[in-house]
């Protein structure tokens, strides 16, 4: 992990807030416009200390405030997954905010939980309790050093001018947020503006937004997503326009790709861009399950052989009693288990993920829960695994060709692996580089992609490359 990323859009219309992880806040369609008021919107991103790999940091957001005027930017807490925001950003709130000249922000953190693979040479200490070299342990209730930080640098002050929008990236900067014993909280964080993309308008994408639909309303192209990662519900429109506008795939549930297809009860897994006035707007929109009481996410931090592994938690579509995100789970594998790849368009013609022998730690992927989980640490069954895309920061080792290079100095979770093959595409989204051409030997970058396991050096299928 490496920074975490907040987007604020201020305008006089509105305020959009995005993070990342679960609990908070409900998103609605945008107001009417009123005097004197703009939208805003704030987005979170996320880095890890040295010597520790983060599988899970879960922190709550309790309060932003602008000032002068004590301006409250959030209606209730927002829990974050900073681990899922090397690569993305995540939303928050939405609300109205007053124009006006602003000089600083305070914002508030609560309840830090941290999941760590122990890659030091020694145990490192967790309230008293040691984790072992080469252990995965959780911390939870981690102390906080300190719980607001108040910042007024760059780009403050910001004048908030009537029906005009204003975006603000937030970073929390994880690598120097916690202590370096991993004993306690500290946030340090910093800010930037942020624009509307050239083209497309929208101020900030959120990413494979996984979700249960709660409501739809054809009239007026929308429906309400109920989510456990960031807001508890987001209302969203889809653009119907074909070739051009939200793009459907329904391909699963063997129904037409069209938003005629989609229907309360569906858990999707949505691409969204947040536009300038507030609004949600779908660009890709992906059938997942009719059960979402059986899907749980996942790092692997451990291979049982042909029989299982063991996963930190990352993400659960509902609350399944018994675990909770940032829990080792030991994962059993059924007889006649199936594979999946969620490739969403990325080339994979040639790379393999057909049974156990294709699993790898550090892998992301997603599990249908088929037991109740029992034991400690808990166990679930499953017959069917789903290939999904990892998050890893790393350092460029060599440039392959014009669109593949390695990358080295990897995270401890990836043990006596030295180096790992990134492929990139036409599907692959780049941040603070054009592409890979720019990229120079050493170069920190955050990756995400699809993650194979092969005879030579594993392989990423890059969906986004982040020069750090």
């Amino acid at each position: 992990m490496k920074k975490s990323r907040l987007v604020l859009l201020f305008t006089t219309l509105g305020i959009v807030f995005l993070a990342a992880c679960g609990g908070g806040v409900t998103s609605t369609p945008p107001p009417p416009p009123q005097a004197s008021r703009a939208p805003v919107t704030v987005t979170v991103g996320d880095a890890p200390p040295v010597g520790v790999t983060i599988l899970s940091f879960q922190v709550t957001v309790t309060g932003a405030v602008l000032q002068p005027g004590s301006v409250s930017l959030l209606s209730a807490p927002v829990k974050f997954e900073m681990k899922q925001l090397e690569t993305e950003t995540a939303l928050l709130s939405s609300l109205d905010l007053p124009a006006g000249t602003y000089t600083s922000i305070s914002v508030t953190f609560s309840n830090p939980e941290v999941t760590f693979m122990n890659n030091t040479p020694a145990p490192i200490m967790m309230g008293g309790t040691p984790c072992a070299v080469g252990a995965v342990c959780e911390f939870k209730n981690m102390p906080m050093g300190q719980s607001s930080v108040n910042y007024s640098g760059a780009p403050f002050p910001i004048t908030v001018a009537a029906n005009t929008p204003v975006g603000m990236l937030l970073d929390v900067d994880v690598l120097n947020s916690l202590a370096g014993n991993m004993g306690s909280m500290t946030p340090v964080m910093t800010m930037m503006n942020m624009a509307p993309k050239q083209g497309t308008g929208e101020f900030e994408d959120m990413e494979d937004v996984v979700g249960k639909v709660t409501a739809k309303d054809a009239a007026n192209n929308q429906f309400t997503l109920q989510v456990t990662s960031g807001v508890t519900s987001m209302t969203i429109k889809v653009d119907t326009t074909p070739n051009t506008g939200t793009q459907f795939d329904f391909s699963d549930l063997g129904q037409p790709n069209t938003f005629a297809s989609l229907a309360v009860g569906q858990v999707l897994e949505v691409d969204i861009k947040m536009m300038p006035d507030k609004t949600l707007l779908a660009r890709k929109v992906k059938f997942e399950d009719d059960d979402v009481e059986e899907e749980l996410e996942g790092v692997i931090v451990k291979l049982s052989g042909v029989t299982g592994f063991d996963m930190v938690l990352m993400h659960e579509s509902i609350d399944v009693p018994g675990i909770a995100p940032g829990n080792v789970v030991t994962i059993n594998l059924l007889s006649g288990w199936r594979t999946k790849v969620d490739d969403g368009g990325l080339p994979v013609s040639g790379l393999s993920f057909n049974g156990a022998s294709d699993l790898m730690v550090g892998q992301v992927v997603e599990i249908e829960r088929k037991s109740t989980p029992t034991g400690t640490p808990p166990a679930i069954d499953t017959d069917k695994v789903k290939l999904k895309k990892s998050v890893f920061t790393a350092k460029v080792k060599a440039k392959l060709n014009a669109t593949d290079f390695t990358v080295d100095n990897l995270p401890g979770i990836f043990g006596g692996i030295s180096q790992i093959e990134v492929r990139t595409s036409t599907q692959t989204e780049f941040s603070n580089t054009t592409g890979v051409a720019p990229l120079a030997v050493g170069d920190k970058v955050s990756l995400r992609g699809l993650l194979f396991k092969t005879v030579g050096d594993p392989v990423l299928v890059a969906k986004k490359v982040r020069k750090r």
